[in-house]
């Protein structure tokens, strides 16, 4: 079963970095990052699925593997990072309310769906 994880986490990563290179050549300047564009598609797949877990351990592998490896928080932290270190204060706060507030909606659908 470990094993099968690290297949599904490995997956996830090659589709979040192929995704993030494609959006990176579509979109030049933009509020919201490519990386925090997959962090928050990744976290409204897991709210999705957290109903389904008890089915079966499929699931269980998706959540943790593929959307483990699919969201990668550290870049988005390393991004805000680089914003701040060069100045882009308005940049970085503007990233981080959209942020916030997509994840609060995520919040908002998770307890919907319970």
């Amino acid at each position: 079963m470990i094993i099968l994880s690290i297949i599904c986490a490995a997956l996830g990563a090659v589709c979040r970095v192929y995704i993030t290179d494609l959006l990176n050549a579509k979109i030049s300047h933009s509020t919201i990052t490519p990386t925090t564009f997959v962090n928050i598609i990744g976290s409204i797949m897991i709210v999705m699925f957290i109903p389904l877990m008890n089915i079966n351990e499929f699931i269980h592998l998706l959540i943790s593997g593929f959307f483990g490896g699919f969201t990668t928080f550290a870049t988005m932290t390393k991004e805000y990072y680089e914003l701040i270190t060069s100045k882009q204060y308005k940049s970085f706060v503007l990233l981080l309310i959209t942020y916030i507030i997509l994840l609060s909606l995520t919040l908002i659908l998770y307890l919907f769906i319970q």
